[in-house]
């Protein structure tokens, strides 16, 4: 290869890499400009060793969504629906300098447990989304 085919070859690596960045920062700016969207970390309740995801969760009218946050999918990495959540703790972790106060919350769906992270105000949200369900319909046959 001559220099101008190498030279070539990494101009375009780069614009490439540029694009797949101002993609993804284009697809987080549109998630956390949502109507009912907050900053959510995620891991799964296999211990305190479990590491957190970054991303950011947006109630639905029926379900709970979550994206992470350095992806470029238009779909949500997470879905749960709001009549199967179930909190079964919240725990305040201490102040960090680079995310402030947080709360971690317990939860499970059908058995499978995981804890969400977020600001105190976003759990407060997430209670009162979880307490506003409409009521269910019964049928009587």
């Amino acid at each position: 290869m001559s220099g101008q085919q190498i030279a070539l070859v990494l101009l375009g690596a780069v614009v490439v890499a540029l694009v797949v960045l101002g993609l993804s920062v284009s697809r987080l700016g549109r998630l956390t400009r949502r109507v009912g969207s907050f900053e959510c970390a995620f891991r799964r309740s296999e211990g305190p060793s479990a590491s957190w995801v970054t991303g950011v969760g947006q109630y639905g009218a029926d379900s709970l969504y979550w994206w992470r946050a350095r992806s470029l999918s238009v779909r949500p990495t997470r879905c749960w629906r709001r009549s199967a959540i179930v909190v079964s703790e919240r725990a305040v972790i201490e102040e960090s300098p680079r995310f402030g106060r947080q709360v971690a919350v317990r939860c499970s769906v059908q058995g499978e447990a995981f804890d969400l992270l977020m600001s105190p105000e976003a759990s407060a949200g997430l209670t009162s989304w979880l307490e506003a369900t409409p009521p269910t319909i019964s049928r009587v046959i």
